[in-house]
């Protein structure tokens, strides 16, 4: 084999090298965006999830206070009109509120590939209609009792989340690691060059 030969070879190995590992080095990055895109969609389900719960907590909440309030006005009263449209607005916050737990819920369901979701989910309570008619027409006692374990509910719901994101951010593939290693060096130039 002559000297040109020898190197056009090379050439050409190098060439076919460059390439595979150039195609190689995209579908590593490639992946690695997908699955990083999936953990963010993830994390953001369960964050989703926890605002519902807890804003459906605080809505429960209003919704007693205000026709509580309601209940105990007198209807000749001038500020009985003012009590109803309170008591409307709690109850449509409420509603709301209920609404977008659901919709939380079905989300976190579809984006969270755990075969256990539906029966952890299920340890969460809903607050009901029926929780709430019965709450509002209780004693000041079981008022206090019950809003003491509505907030102490969020608490187990916030432990939950807190635990389901921490294994979304650390479990990084090997590939992904190693990939995120190699071009650190060449993200910072691009850095420093796009700086100026």
């Amino acid at each position: 084999m002559s000297w040109d030969e020898i190197v056009g070879l090379t050439l050409a190995a190098a060439l076919v090298g460059g390439a595979v590992g150039a195609a190689f080095g995209v579908l590593v990055a490639r992946s690695c965006t997908t699955i990083a895109q999936r953990r963010e969609r993830t994390t953001q389900a369960y964050a989703r999830w926890l605002a519902a719960r807890m804003t459906l907590s605080r809505a429960s909440a209003s919704f007693v206070a205000a026709f509580r309030a309601l209940a105990a006005e007198r209807r000749d009263s001038p500020q009985f009109p003012l009590r109803m449209e309170e008591a409307q607005r709690a109850r449509v916050s409420w509603s709301e509120a209920s609404r977008d737990l659901d919709f939380a819920e079905a989300m976190l369901l579809t984006s969270v590939r755990d075969p256990v979701i539906d029966q952890r989910l299920g340890e969460f309570e809903h607050v009901s209609a029926e929780a709430l008619r019965t709450v509002v027409e209780g004693d000041s006692k079981g008022v206090e009792k019950w809003l003491q374990e509505l907030h102490a509910a969020d608490q187990p719901a916030l432990h939950f989340v807190r635990g389901a994101t921490a294994n979304t951010h650390g479990n990084q593939s090997i590939w992904c690691k190693r990939w995120a290693h190699l071009t650190t060096p060449i993200r910072s130039i691009v850095d420093r060059w796009s700086r100026g």
